[in-house]
């Protein structure tokens, strides 16, 4: 329980800090950001998906969050 209300109050903290220095950030460095984070959270996933013995149960909760 202590741990989700630190990660609740570190992300309200980081979208604050974002929504102060937004506009002291590029458009350039934005989306250089926007596709190294996404590159992280790729290999994050390939590494579980690769890591799980139930393959079926990933890709169907994949296709359930596309509907979603």
């Amino acid at each position: 329980m202590l741990a989700t209300i630190i990660n609740v109050i570190l992300i309200l903290l980081g979208s604050a800090a974002g929504l102060l220095f937004k506009n002291l950030i590029s458009e350039r460095l934005m989306s250089i950001l926007t596709h190294a984070l996404g590159l992280c959270v790729l290999g994050i996933g390939i590494s579980s998906i690769i890591g799980t013995q139930d393959t079926l149960c990933v890709i169907v909760c994949m296709a359930a969050g596309t509907v979603l």
